[in-house]
């Protein structure tokens, strides 16, 4: 039995190989072609044949190359280009954003007339300042009269004295000839100084006056010209005494001409003050400081110096004149006066700093006035708009800290804030900025009692 089993175990039987037959291109399946119909160019001409692709039944796919879809590339741009635009709108809106806070502040109606007295030198007044100012000018206008006129030509001369060290004396109306026989005197007695010797020689002294013509006219205007005294003809004195003129002789005149009449004079001084009055009063207002006040007929213009070229009856086609005027006035403070008239007023009223809001508008009469003393008193009368001044760089910091809710709770801290109310600019953007410059305090007073 064991023997059968273990001869059974060792035979194996071996199959002959199969021989696989050989594959031939015939025997395999036809593989065929899809046509595809030919596809047309944009123009509407059929495209040539290169570009037909044969697909196989056993390809279902074809393999292309890897492109990004333009649909998605334009959605992440638009997102891009959406969140880039409303941030720079938050950044403009946030720059260009602003807020007004339009305060109306307490305000009191009440009618004052009160006497102010001020003094340069009082400080138990108000304190007064002066104004000090010159001015100068000339003007010229022509003349308005006509007269008969006889003028004599004058001029001046040097006389010389060359006859011995002793002064010599001329009398009045004392004669001078020009070599053509004109003849020109003094009009009053003159000391001709003694000549000098100085190394043996006899150096002239001199001495120059005016004199005036013999007779009126024209035929006595000359020009430079030597002088002999007939007087001294036939001694010593008449070559060794003698003149030369300085300048030449002018103003001869017989006939009728234009004369400086009264109204002339008059005329021009007037214009020519009031003309500089003018320029002063000018000068005054662009140079007076801010908040100060010159009350009506607190200051005076004098004339310093005056001068015309001809006086009255004098021939002269045209009369100029120059002038020197100066101004002095008494200007206050409307500080001090608003100090003073709320000491008087609100006596009783809460602290806090009060302005009056029409304080320029009020009525100021001078009552008395002191240019020596440097005083004068000023009458303010009218009807006072009174307001409590409200500190606006301490509520800009008040509200720039608060939060949203509690804004409105920081004008109930201030008593001199009777109602107020936050603009915001663009009106759509509620925003308070966090930045003092972009917070604008507006004050609104009102017009009336309430």
């Amino acid at each position: 039995m064991n023997t059968k089993k273990r001869i059974m175990s060792d035979v194996v039987i071996r199959k002959k190989p199969t021989v696989a037959k050989e594959a031939s291109i015939k025997s395999a399946p036809e593989i065929k072609k899809e046509k595809t119909p030919p596809a047309k160019s944009s123009f509407g001409k059929t495209a040539s044949s290169k570009n037909f692709i044969a697909r196989s039944p056993r390809s279902p796919f074809v393999e292309k190359p890897f492109k990004i879809s333009q649909f998605r590339f334009k959605k992440y741009f638009i997102i891009a280009g959406a969140l880039v635009f409303i941030g720079a709108g938050v950044f403009v809106l946030g720059y260009l954003s602003s807020v007004s806070v339009e305060v109306i502040p307490r305000q009191e109606f009440f009618l004052v007339d009160a006497s102010l007295r001020s003094a340069f030198s009082d400080p138990s007044v108000i304190p007064l300042e002066t104004i000090y100012l010159e001015e100068k000018n000339n003007m010229s206008r022509v003349t308005s009269g006509l007269e008969e006129i006889s003028e004599k030509a004058s001029g001046q001369i040097v006389i010389f004295n060359t006859y011995n060290s002793q002064p010599q004396v001329l009398v009045r109306r004392t004669r001078f000839e020009t070599p053509d026989g004109k003849i020109y005197r003094i009009a009053k007695s003159i000391r001709v100084p003694g000549a000098k010797v100085e190394g043996g020689e006899i150096k002239p002294s001199s001495i120059e006056v005016t004199v005036f013509a013999d007779d009126a006219g024209e035929d006595y205007n000359i020009g430079l010209s030597d002088f002999t005294i007939p007087g001294f003809k036939g001694s010593d004195k008449y070559d060794k005494i003698y003149a030369r003129s300085k300048t030449p002789m002018s103003g001869g005149f017989r006939g009728t001409a234009q004369v400086v009449s009264a109204d002339d004079i008059k005329t021009l001084e007037s214009d020519l003050k009031s003309n500089l009055s003018e320029n002063l009063l000018g000068r005054v207002k662009t140079q007076l400081p801010e908040g100060f006040i010159i009350p009506v007929d607190a200051f005076r213009v004098v004339v310093k110096e005056s001068n015309f070229s001809a006086k009255t009856g004098e021939r002269a086609d045209t009369l100029n004149a120059g002038m020197t005027i100066s101004f002095e006035g008494f200007a206050i403070r409307y500080s001090e006066i608003e100090k003073s008239l709320n000491e008087r007023y609100l006596t009783s009223e809460p602290e806090g700093a009060v302005q009056i809001v029409n304080l320029k508008d009020l009525n100021y009469i001078l009552e008395d006035i002191n240019f020596d003393n440097k005083s004068m008193v000023l009458n303010v009368k009218g009807q006072v708009h009174a307001a409590w001044v409200v500190d606006k760089d301490s509520l800009i910091s008040d509200l720039l800290v608060a939060k949203r809710g509690q804004r409105m709770e920081v004008f109930s801290r201030y008593s001199a804030i009777k109602d107020a109310k936050i603009v915001y600019s663009p009106s759509w953007w509620p925003f308070f900025p966090d930045q003092k410059e972009k917070v604008n305090i507006n004050m609104t007073f009102i017009q009336f009692f309430q």
